[in-house]
């Protein structure tokens, strides 16, 4: 026969002066232990204790019509819960707390993650849009609609379709968080990527790449020179004269640099993922550079891949360049000649950890001490376009001589030249559009001659 249960209220004084109750004992091999204000509390908690326990015999054994089944699960439940805890009580916690899971579509679920994103976590617009397309190209890849379809097989298989270990890893980061908010919206019961998937690891075995200050300078006089316009020279200088990030430039203006001031800056309001908005010294090359685009009415904003590539090709880094190179670059440059690692891990919005790690590379002082005072050759004529090259190798001999077939040729792309210029000698000031009519005059005087070319040609000549 087992014992029954014993439970003891004993009043106790507090440091206070009050008396307080203390309910002691064993239920099923389980201390008990628990602190009350008053007697009656004490004597209500024993009582819920012993309930269902008789009081000097063993439970008697009794029929019922459940199914063996619900009698094991009955049996199970109960020796999980904690001592002193009974099966009425566990059910009517649960009725009273659990909610319903409910599903939602996956493309609606995402917007809802967005919104959310902007209005509590204060993420910016295009931060949060961007989450939100990750999330619904997710859903297409997947072939799923419904966030109780997110299994860890399909968030498994569209992470690691990924190309590079770093955009493997953003997806993991991204999927995860958005299955941790799917879970406490009760859209989803358990979030997959977090516990059954490991975490993409980066590692970085390649060093940062930089260029030398021959090269940052090509590359700028090339952006200067470019046969379209120097539109590109405002970014190139903002990434590797002050450190920003080649995806921040874009999204700022001429409000936001100070030059006329004692201290020039630059702030950047839209920095990565929202964060706080930083203000970057401008060094004298900088100043000088924008102070000019500026006069010219160049944008800093202004960004075109087309010509992004042909300034690169030019300059002949298209095939060395990576990823914030420029911004490499900088890190180097301005830690060599100041030794300053706290001030560049708030202009650069990196720890100094990272800056380190992943940003600083080794570069002799005197080189370094260039980079403040770099100096343009504005005078220097734009670079002649590759169509430009080709009709100067045809009209490097007489025009008689020129083959018949490609006169057509030569008269097309001659006029387009010619109106190239026009149109940009309209947007300019006069003094810059004076500089150049000898181009213009030159190229028209030859598409004359080519037109006198093709009028003496014979009826059956081509053209």
């Amino acid at each position: 026969m087992a014992r029954t249960p014993k439970l003891i209220i004993t009043p106790f004084p507090n440091a206070s002066g009050s008396i307080s109750f203390r309910v002691s004992g064993t239920i099923r091999g389980e201390r008990i232990r628990q602190n009350f204000p008053t007697e009656a509390e004490a004597i209500s908690f024993r009582a819920s204790l012993l309930e269902g326990l008789t009081s000097g015999n063993e439970e008697r054994p009794v029929l019922t019509r459940l199914p063996e089944g619900v009698v094991r699960q009955a049996e199970a439940a109960f020796a999980d819960l904690p001592a002193g805890t009974t099966l009425g009580q566990a059910v009517r916690f649960f009725r009273d707390h659990f909610k319903q899971l409910a599903g939602a579509m996956l493309y609606d679920a995402a917007e809802d993650w967005s919104a959310w994103l902007r209005r509590t976590r204060k993420n910016q617009e295009h931060t949060a849009v961007g989450l939100r397309e990750n999330i619904r190209r997710f859903g297409r890849a997947a072939k799923i609609t419904s966030t109780l379809e997110v299994s860890a097989d399909n968030a498994k298989e569209w992470i690691y379709s990924a190309p590079g270990v770093r955009t493997q890893r953003d997806r993991f980061d991204h999927l995860a968080r958005f299955c941790e908010w799917a879970v406490k919206k009760r859209m989803m019961q358990r979030n997959p990527v977090l516990e059954d998937l490991d975490r993409p690891v980066v590692k970085n075995e390649k060093p940062p790449g930089i260029i030398s200050f021959e090269e940052t300078w090509t590359l700028l006089q090339c952006a200067l020179t470019d046969p379209e316009g120097p539109q590109m020279l405002p970014y190139f200088a903002a990434c590797v004269l002050t450190g920003a990030r080649p995806d921040e430039v874009p999204r700022h203006s001429w409000e936001d640099v100070q030059l006329d001031d004692e201290h020039p800056y630059l702030e950047l309001n839209y920095a990565k993922g929202g964060r706080k908005r930083r203000h970057i010294a401008l060094c004298d090359a900088a100043v000088g550079i924008f102070r000019w685009c500026k006069e010219k009415k160049l944008e800093l904003g202004f960004y075109s891949t087309r010509k992004f590539n042909r300034v690169r090709r030019a300059a002949g880094l298209f095939d060395r360049w990576e990823k914030d190179l420029l911004r490499h670059t900088y890190a180097s440059w301005h830690y060599a000649l100041y030794h300053d690692a706290k001030t560049l891990s708030a202009t650069m919005g990196n720890s100094e950890d990272v800056l380190f790690q992943d940003y600083i590379r080794p570069m002799r002082k005197a080189e370094a001490a260039l980079f403040p005072g770099l100096c343009l050759n504005r005078q220097a004529p734009p670079r002649a376009s590759a169509i430009g090259k080709r009709i100067d190798l045809f009209l490097a001999r007489p025009v008689d001589k020129i083959p018949a077939d490609r006169l057509p040729f030569l008269r097309t792309h001659l006029a387009g030249e010619v109106a190239r210029l026009e149109r940009k000698a309209k947007r300019l000031p006069p003094v810059d559009a004076a500089r150049l009519r000898p181009e213009r005059d030159r190229l028209a005087a030859q598409l004359a001659r080519v037109k006198e070319q093709m009028l003496s040609l014979p009826p059956h000549a081509p053209g």
